[in-house]
């Protein structure tokens, strides 16, 4: 046997079983598609249920921050520390809101901040 007839005989059998994968492709597309749509649709469920958990958490930050304000805030005589305490917590609620995705929450305080800012001055 020549070399060429040796290169010849090895694409023949990579060209062989190449088709053979593009058949064995062409069967699996079925089973593919639905491994493929149950992947999705547990890699949503996923999403969605961890974009709840972080809301909750946020929410349960707020209400503990809240509770810890009422109890502090009695003690101290002043007024313009509790003022000043619950501005810097306003923006750390922010930056959390933002941070774990809270839409509703980034949205009011934007929208708190633009009215205050167009509101007209005196």
């Amino acid at each position: 046997m020549t070399s060429r007839t040796k290169i010849s005989s090895k694409n023949t059998a990579k060209e062989a079983n190449n088709s053979l994968d593009d058949d064995e492709l062409n069967l699996g597309e079925e089973n593919y598609s639905k491994s493929d749509s149950a992947l999705r649709t547990a890699q949503t469920n996923f999403e969605k249920e961890r974009d709840l958990r972080r809301e909750e958490r946020w929410y349960w930050t707020a209400l503990m921050l809240i509770g810890v304000d009422l109890h502090f805030f009695v003690q101290i005589q002043s007024w313009t520390a509790p003022i000043v305490i619950v501005v810097l917590q306003l923006i750390v609620l922010l930056v959390l809101a933002r941070k774990w995705g809270v839409d509703m929450v980034e949205l009011i305080f934007i929208r708190m901040i633009d009215a205050y800012s167009k509101r007209p001055k005196e």
